[in-house]
């Protein structure tokens, strides 16, 4: 997680000239939504891709990450 704020931090300092100048709580709050934006693209990919789904309850199972041992629970 620290290499992901180290990364947010460094592409949203891409575009700026003064670099040093970025004041603590505007760059907190600019890693929060380039985060936010970065986790909701990737859940809308997996959900796309069928390897999450959408609309769970929180008794259901949210992530399949083994989809062979699903397959044979449901054969």
């Amino acid at each position: 997680m620290k290499t992901e704020v180290l990364k947010i931090i460094q592409d949203i300092q891409e575009g700026k000239e003064k670099k040093h100048i970025f004041p603590t709580h505007a760059l907190q709050s600019e890693i929060l939504y380039v985060a936010r934006k970065r986790i909701e693209k990737a859940i809308s990919q997996l959900a796309t891709e069928g390897q999450i789904k959408q609309g769970n309850t929180i008794n259901e199972p949210f992530v399949s990450l083994n989809t062979q041992t699903n397959e044979r629970k449901s054969n």
